[in-house]
């Protein structure tokens, strides 16, 4: 067998708060990913460019 290495990841998302991961997403009907924080207690909306979109709960 070959080791090989992985690739370098890319993040696409870093929260500004500390402590705060994803912990699970979905699309709406829109197309918009809703990304859940754990530790957060919200979920957030993004663009399709992966900006964030002005919206949570």
């Amino acid at each position: 067998m070959t080791r090989r290495k992985a690739p370098s990841r890319t993040s696409a998302y870093s929260s500004p708060w500390r402590g705060v991961v994803p912990d699970g997403c979905t699309i709406d009907t829109e197309g918009f990913p809703w990304v859940a924080l754990y530790e957060g207690s919200r979920a957030i909306r993004f663009s399709p460019e992966v900006k964030l979109v002005p919206r949570s709960i």
